[in-house]
């Protein structure tokens, strides 16, 4: 029996702007991109990462939402309408930096090999 090896994926946890501000430090900005073969591990890395994290407020909702993650697959048609297609992840968050950027870093990858890689 032929076993299938899982393909790499890219999952995206965007923060909620909850209290008015953004958390950001050593672990987590505005957007984390986790490179895991499945949405259950990349949830998995990304739990302890918000562990000390400041809390949602009532009127704002939850800060994260940690029982799903966006897997993000490309290419990326962002808008068809003005033909926004993108290659791969670099890309897309460089145009979310560009479009939507509301910290420094503005997104946070962690690569399935250790690799973290700040935009």
């Amino acid at each position: 029996m032929k076993v299938e090896k899982l393909k790499m994926k890219f999952f995206e946890f965007d923060q909620n702007n909850s209290g008015g501000h953004f958390d950001v430090n050593k672990k987590v900005c505005h957007r984390v991109f986790i490179e895991a073969k499945t949405e259950q591990e990349a949830i998995a890395k990304f739990k302890p990462m918000i562990e000390d994290q400041s809390s949602s407020c009532p009127c704002c909702g939850d800060r994260w939402n940690i029982d799903w993650a966006e897997e993000i697959t490309f290419p990326l048609v962002y808008s068809k309408e003005n033909n926004i297609i993108l290659k791969g992840i670099i890309s897309y968050c460089k145009y979310l930096k560009k479009e939507h950027g509301w910290t420094e870093p503005d997104c946070r990858l962690y690569y399935a090999n250790g690799k973290i890689k700040d935009i």
